[in-house]
C-alpha cells in the first residue's frame, strides 16, 4: 500500500536450544519470535550487531549477542533447536543483535515458527510507515474489508500491555499481601505467647525489687534485639535472592528500587515486634505480683 515502508509477520512461540547445550535459558526454554526477512529499516524491534535479517528465510536464526557468545556461535554457524511442537531443526545463524540481559528472544522466520505452533497462523503484522506519512486511514479501510481484523497503533498496544501488566501486578500484590498477613499473624502469636508465659518471671522480678518501668525497659531492649536480628536475617535472605537476579538481568549486582519500600518493611517489622511484646506485658504488669497467675 502507498506509504508503507515495510511490513512483517509477527509470531510468538517457545523453543529449546539442543546443541550447543550451554545456552543461558531456564528449563522453560527460550522465547521465540518469528518475523519476515527484512533490511535494516524493517519492523523487527532489534538492533543488529552482525549479519542481516534479509537472509532470514528457510532454516535460519538470529541470536542475541549474549546467547551467541555463551554458546560460541556466530554468523554462518549452525545450532540445533526443538520448536514448539517438539520438532527438531538445524538452523544457520544469519545475524546477531543486542538484547537486554535476562530478556533475550531468539528470532526465526515467521513461516517456520508459525508452522510449528498449535494453529499454524500468523496473528499479527507489524507495519512501518514511510516518514511523514500517515497510513492509518488506508489500513483502517483495508481492515474493515476483512471481518475480525483489527488495527492498532503503537500507543494502543503500549496502553493494552500496560493494562495487562497492571493487572498482573495487582495479582502479585494480593499474593504478597496474603503472605505478609500470614507471617504477621504467626509472629504476633509467637511473641504474645512467649510474653504471657513469662508472667511468673515478671512477678518474681517485681517481688525482688524491680519496678514496672524497669521490666518494660528490659522487654523493650529484648524486643529491639529480636527486631534487629530479624531485620538483619531477612535482609540477608532477600539479598541472597536479589543479587543474583540483579546481576543476571542488569549490568549491576546491586538491587535497585524505591528505598521507601525497604524502610516500610523494616519499620513494620520493628513496630510489630515491639507491639506484640509490650502490649501483653503491660496488661500482665497491671496485676499485683502477689496475685496468683494461671497455670502455664
Amino acid at each position: 500500500m502507498p506509504g508503507v515502508a515495510s511490513a512483517s509477520a509477527f509470531v510468538r512461540s517457545t523453543g529449546v536450544i539442543d546443541e550447543p547445550r550451554n545456552a543461558p535459558f531456564d528449563e522453560d526454554g527460550a522465547p521465540l519470535l518469528g518475523v519476515s526477512a527484512q533490511g535494516r529499516d524493517g519492523t523487527a524491534p532489534v538492533r543488529l550487531a552482525a549479519g542481516s535479517l534479509a537472509g532470514l528465510t528457510g532454516s535460519t536464526v538470529a541470536l542475541p549477542e549474549h546467547v551467541a557468545s555463551k554458546i560460541g556461535r556466530g554468523v554462518g554457524s549452525t545450532i540445533t533447536m526443538t520448536l514448539g511442537d517438539g520438532t527438531s531443526v538445524t538452523l544457520r545463524v544469519v545475524a546477531t543483535f543486542a538484547a537486554e540481559r535476562g530478556y533475550e528472544t531468539i528470532i526465526l522466520p515467521a513461516s517456520l515458527v508459525a508452522a510449528h505452533t498449535t494453529d499454524g497462523l500468523t496473528k499479527l503484522i507489524l507495519v512501518r510507515a514511510t516518514p511523514g506519512t500517515d497510513v492509518r486511514p488506508a489500513l483502517a479501510q483495508l481492515a474493515a474489508k476483512h471481518p475480525g481484523v483489527q488495527l492498532a497503533d503503537r500507543d494502543s498496544l503500549v496502553a493494552a500491555n500496560a493494562a495487562d501488566l497492571q493487572t498482573q501486578a495487582w495479582v502479585n500484590y494480593m499474593l504478597v499481601g496474603m503472605l505478609i498477613a500470614y507471617t504477621a499473624v504467626a509472629v504476633v502469636n509467637t511473641l504474645v505467647s512467649s510474653t504471657l508465659r513469662r508472667r511468673r518471671e515478671f512477678a518474681l522480678q517485681r517481688l525482688t525489687g524491680s519496678t514496672r518501668t524497669q521490666v518494660l525497659r528490659m522487654l523493650i531492649t529484648e524486643s529491639t534485639l529480636v527486631a534487629l536480628a530479624g531485620i538483619t536475617l531477612g535482609t540477608l535472605v532477600a539479598l541472597a535472592c536479589l543479587v543474583p537476579y540483579s546481576a543476571k538481568v542488569s549490568t549491576s549486582a546491586v538491587p535497585t528500587g524505591p528505598l521507601w519500600i525497604y524502610l516500610t518493611v523494616i519499620g513494620a517489622a520493628a513496630a510489630l515486634t515491639l507491639a506484640s511484646t509490650l502490649i501483653p506485658a503491660t496488661t500482665t504488669l497491671r496485676h499485683s505480683p502477689t496475685q496468683p497467675t494461671p497455670a502455664d
